[in-house]
């Protein structure tokens, strides 16, 4: 039992947030409201940047090639995937599935998780960096190409909170990096800061547990069981294709597995931070399977980094 608490405790922590955050999510309501969310992504980046060195790790060709087969996934074949694959869902949940697959990749998760597998976390950081500075762009061309209606995406807003969120700290974890003494502490405590923007990780997916389930509770639109059913299988099903066809786009190319393992991450999460926003504007109903989509990246993948490093590490 403690050797499987120790080689899965990122999952039973997990599951445990997730679950507890929908179960408790009135009792816990004002977590959230005073819990600063744009300072926990800011930590997880600057963790994340002090044990990395960008210029090394982005230097062989196959992490530029990574960071590009990931855009593809995440950015063009997701949006046409997820309308295709909502067909059968009722239209509301069937919107707010094809709005889930235009947003953005994930801003943290994306990041972590790859590192988590021992894959190449710079190639994800970037991805996830342009991935998100583009989505001006991108989002309202989908959603007005697949839904017949262009976004706002707030973009001075969302501009704000990208460049405070993830450019500043990446940029500042890079630039203390330059000091040697910093460079070489953060080497020798790479797992640390490793750990430190999991536990960061962690602590965003409560949040957003907890407001995924006061958001349910308010909502007036009540799906039957077989809806949620039907929506939740979807959703599994969608994640896995996306998963699959990053995976072989990385085996097409020819890619190292510390590569490719950032094209499937990066290519397939979705960014539930951004996506609330934008599914509002289509209706309250259109955030669920947005909620639904984040959950169940996040467990999946799990199995799948954890996987990858087993593997890797027997290699």
């Amino acid at each position: 039992m403690r050797r499987f608490l120790a080689e899965r405790w990122f999952l039973v922590v997990l599951m445990a947030s997730l679950i507890g955050g929908l179960a408790f999510s009135p009792q816990l309501a004002a977590i959230p409201r005073y819990s600063p969310k744009l300072g926990v992504i800011a930590v997880v980046m600057l963790a994340t940047s002090l044990a990395t060195n960008f210029a090394l790790a982005l230097r062989a060709r196959d992490s530029w090639s990574a960071v590009a087969l990931a855009l593809l996934v995440n950015a063009g074949a997701a949006p046409p995937l997820g309308w295709l694959m909502g067909r059968p869902l009722p239209p509301l949940m069937a919107e707010g599935l094809a709005v889930a697959m235009c947003v953005p990749c994930t801003i943290a998760a994306a990041i972590v998780w790859t590192r988590r597998g021992g894959g190449n976390d710079a190639a994800a950081a970037l991805t996830s960096m342009i991935s998100n500075f583009s989505c001006f762009l991108v989002l309202p061309l989908w959603t007005g190409l697949l839904l017949g209606a262009t976004v706002d995406t707030k973009p001075g807003e969302l501009m704000v909170k990208l460049l405070l969120g993830i450019a500043a700290p990446m940029l500042l974890g890079q630039v203390l990096r330059l000091a040697r003494p910093v460079g070489r502490w953060a080497d020798d405590k790479k797992a640390a800061l490793s750990l430190v923007a999991q536990w960061g990780v962690l602590l965003m997916a409560l949040l957003g547990a907890i407001e995924a389930g006061n958001a349910i509770l308010a909502s007036e639109f009540r799906p039957s069981a077989a809806d949620w059913l039907l929506m939740a299988a979807v959703i599994i099903v969608l994640h896995l294709a996306l998963l699959a066809i990053a995976a072989a786009a990385a085996r097409l190319a020819g890619i190292g597995p510390a590569d490719a393992l950032a094209v499937i991450v990066a290519g397939s999460q979705k960014s539930m931070a951004v996506g609330v926003g934008v599914a509002l504007q289509f209706g309250p109903m259109t955030i669920f399977p947005l909620i639904t989509y984040h959950f169940v990246q996040l467990l999946i993948d799990t199995l799948v980094v954890d996987r990858h490093r087993r593997r890797h590490a027997d290699a």
